[in-house]
């Protein structure tokens, strides 16, 4: 069955690896697709409520835009020198972290607070190069949010190396030293504090229950770490995931709530299956097997109910209780199922639809209706859109 226009009111945003373009269906019967935003934009900087979007201008400053309106505001001006990036919303939507040669967070008033600055650069001798120096520094990543007032990113604390790795372009020379700790920073009332963990670990993803961490010498996600217990240095080490040890656990995703986290599952026999974890009691698994086929990715729905499976061209909704599984959009052997996104009430699926390589060069775009699978095709994507999610 098909939608009518009339029953959609919204606006959609279709990001590219270059732009964002935007399509708003509130006051037109035949909405048009604009261009939003010339940059690429990840899910992170949208607030966990869906109103508002954060992005940097580079010429201007920090900004958010309330959604619904299309009205922006500044929250901290910059000169046009400065490299922003990074930018994330903590869960409770207060405020924003971002990277600016140092890592920062900053809240909707616009009150900007520091949380650590990278150790000064160092000068190496290139060798066989003489005269030629490199200036090396060490790794400073990106702020993840582990709850309200908890932050996760790896950095660099030394001593620095006798000698490492270089690239040269001619004579000019640089280098980048390995992150060689993880660091927990708490906002508290009177500042940051700061604390290394033990062990080197790559923060795969976060929620403000728990954090998915994957041990840097190991590889694979493997340890699961309630947030809580990385706020006290005698808090409990991270939980080994023994099924990622056995099989190949190739995506994860926290439930919108935090409390659990799904785990797409492939095992040497080439079965899938996806596996619930209990983040408060890690040693309650719920293996949901989904036979011998290729998952390219799922997705939660808002309320945590059911999981949307994405194959190459099929989409079909899980249903985590009564684990039935139903079919709501079928493609073809040329026409690849790219992207999906959840409406905020759960009642609508966006759906991006992509040609294969060789296949005409065609790109479609539907509004689903996840409880007929009724859909709504939506005006054209311009050639310039589907060439940028190609380039």
């Amino acid at each position: 069955p098909t939608l009518g226009s009339e029953e959609l009111s919204g606006v959609l945003l279709v990001n590219t690896l270059k732009a964002v373009y935007r399509l708003d269906m509130r006051n037109s019967a035949k909405p048009q697709w604009e261009l939003f935003m010339n940059e690429s934009v990840k899910s992170s900087r949208i607030s966990p409520d869906g109103r508002y979007l954060a992005y940097n201008l580079p010429e201007s400053g920090i900004y958010i835009m309330d959604m619904a309106t299309g009205e922006s505001r500044i929250l901290l001006k910059h000169h046009e020198s400065l490299s922003v990036s990074c930018i994330s919303w903590s869960p409770d939507g207060s405020r924003i972290s971002y990277q600016a040669n140092e890592n920062y967070v900053l809240d909707l008033s616009g009150r900007r607070q520091l949380v650590d600055r990278p150790r000064p650069s160092q000068l190496y001798t290139v060798r066989g190069k003489p005269g030629v120096t490199a200036d090396v520094h060490g790794e400073f990543g990106c702020l993840t949010w582990a709850g309200a007032s908890t932050l996760l990113y790896q950095r660099f604390l030394g001593p620095w190396p006798r000698s490492t790795n270089l690239t040269c372009f001619g004579d000019s020379c640089w280098g980048t030293i390995d992150a060689d700790t993880t660091t927990v920073a708490t906002l508290t009332a009177d500042g940051v504090r700061l604390r290394n963990l033990p062990q080197r670990w790559f923060v795969e993803k976060a929620s403000p229950n728990a954090v998915l961490l994957r041990d840097k010498e190991k590889g694979g996600l493997q340890y699961l770490v309630q947030s809580s217990d990385l706020q006290t240095v005698g808090g409990k080490s991270p939980t080994l995931l023994a099924f990622c040890e056995t099989s190949k656990c190739r995506e994860a995703y926290f439930s919108p709530d935090g409390t659990r986290v799904a785990f797409l599952v492939e095992s040497s026999g080439y079965e899938t299956s996806i596996v619930l974890v209990d983040v408060a009691a890690t040693e309650s698994q719920t293996p949901i097997p989904l036979g011998i086929r290729y998952i390219s990715d799922f997705a939660w729905s808002p309320g945590g109910r059911e999981i949307i499976l994405r194959q190459n061209h099929l989409i079909s909704v899980l249903d985590l209780q009564t684990r039935i599984e139903r079919r709501i959009l079928a493609g073809s052997t040329s026409l690849l199922m790219w992207g999906t996104a959840w409406s905020r009430d759960a009642k609508y699926l966006a759906v991006l639809a992509v040609s294969k390589a060789g296949a005409p060069e065609r790109a479609a775009l539907c509004i689903v209706r996840l409880p007929d699978g009724a859909y709504y095709l939506l005006p054209p994507l311009p050639r310039r859109i589907f060439r940028k999610f190609m380039q």
